[in-house]
């Protein structure tokens, strides 16, 4: 695997950024600050010190508890693609074997 060059980590940087910022999301950003927060808008706009500090705190948590589950859920998927891709002719038997007795119900094909 190569390594990531720093000229493609500041462009998805950049996307991710701009993405962050398009008309479908940013409105949201308030609305997820008061579900983790459990704070009013209001009461976000007001806060200072300690109370700050704890939504910050609140907030990113919530994002990187998201970009381990969306890590995990991409490193299995890839795992389950190369396994699927290393055992392609054991696939064709279990997929024959499958279609031949999961599908059909007389007592001929059951015993395959």
């Amino acid at each position: 695997m190569e390594p990531l060059s720093p000229p493609l980590f500041v462009t998805a940087l950049a996307a991710g950024m701009i993405s962050f910022a398009s008309p479908c999301v940013l409105p949201l950003v308030p609305a997820y600050l008061g579900f983790i927060t459990g704070r009013s808008v209001e009461e976000l706009q007001d806060a200072r010190g300690k109370a700050r500090i704890t939504i910050v705190t609140q907030g990113l948590a919530f994002v990187l508890g998201l970009a381990v589950i969306f890590a995990l859920l991409g490193a299995s998927a890839s795992v389950l693609g190369q396994t699927l891709l290393q055992n392609r002719s054991r696939k064709r038997w279990a997929l024959a074997y499958s279609c031949c007795c999961c599908t059909r119900s007389d007592s001929a094909c059951r015993s395959c």
